[in-house]
């Protein structure tokens, strides 16, 4: 989210922001050519901070799923962030905190800033399946209460639908000048205001994700940009599954004849078995 007050000096904050995100999206795919392990979300974000060339300053939110550790691994610096929510227990298992110099004063990354990605508050969680993660620019968590995201994720029938509803009720409260926020109450608490009220009108971005199964994840579930950041395309995803599936069929042959089941190695290789 790039920092607005570089709108004053004619400075569009919003290039240094976009470029950045290239950047991630570059390390990610060079560590996808090196790697099928799920990166450091601090690496990908040291890389692409050093290539970074804009000028203006951003804050970010890094969170990857690691399917090997079934875990979420996150990088936050500044005021976005991010939230791991449980629907199953109704629990919030992990929220980032906001980082901050002063009041509406956010850790940045970016030209003259002293930040630096090594900053970032850096955290990891297990996951289940049926988890939700939600990541958003301050012009969400500035507007809603989490009880607000908590309600759209517990009924929304899919991510790009809870995403859209949250934007939109963000969006909504923003622009309502006698609702209590959560910015006005810290407004408030740093006593800069005693009796402001409203929401705070901000771009607004916004990214919900919900965990699977590994196991039980089509190929079709994972997007071809994603695949592709992993050092995967379509092909090789399914023609990597297809081996493996006959890799497991002959151990399984091989443990039969050596533990001498042979009725049930005869059955297989008359093609009785189910698949």
């Amino acid at each position: 989210d790039g920092v607005g007050g570089w709108y004053s000096v004619g400075v569009d904050a919003g290039q240094y922001s976009k470029e950045l995100l290239q950047r991630v999206e570059e390390a990610l795919r060079e560590h996808g050519r090196r790697s099928r392990f799920t990166p450091s979300p601090l690496e990908i974000l040291k890389a692409a901070y050093h290539k970074t060339q804009a000028i203006g300053s951003s804050t970010c939110c890094l969170v990857f799923l690691d399917h090997y550790s079934r875990s979420v691994r996150t990088a936050n610096l500044g005021d976005s962030g991010f939230l791991l929510f449980r629907p199953s227990v109704h629990e919030v298992v992990l929220k980032s905190e906001f980082q901050c110099h002063d009041f509406n004063f956010p850790v940045q990354l970016g030209t003259g800033s002293s930040d630096l990605p090594e900053h970032a508050d850096v955290t990891e969680a297990p996951t289940q399946p049926g988890d939700w993660v939600l990541l958003a620019s301050d012009g969400v968590w500035d507007n809603l209460y989490d009880d607000d995201i908590l309600r759209v994720l517990e009924r929304a029938p899919n991510p790009v639908l809870a995403a859209e509803e949250i934007a939109k009720a963000a969006y909504n409260h923003s622009l309502d000048t006698k609702r209590r926020s959560p910015f006005t109450e810290r407004e408030r608490s740093h006593s800069m205001q005693n009796n402001t009220t409203g929401g705070k009108p901000d771009d607004i971005s916004v990214v919900a994700a919900k965990v699977k199964d590994p196991y039980q994840m089509r190929r079709e579930d994972v997007p071809d940009e994603v695949a592709q950041l992993m050092g995967l395309d379509a092909k090789a995803a399914q023609d990597g599954q297809e081996q493996e599936a006959k890799r497991g069929f002959h151990r399984e042959l091989k443990k039969m004849k050596k533990h001498n089941r042979a009725e049930e190695w005869r059955a297989v290789m008359r093609g009785e078995h189910s698949s």
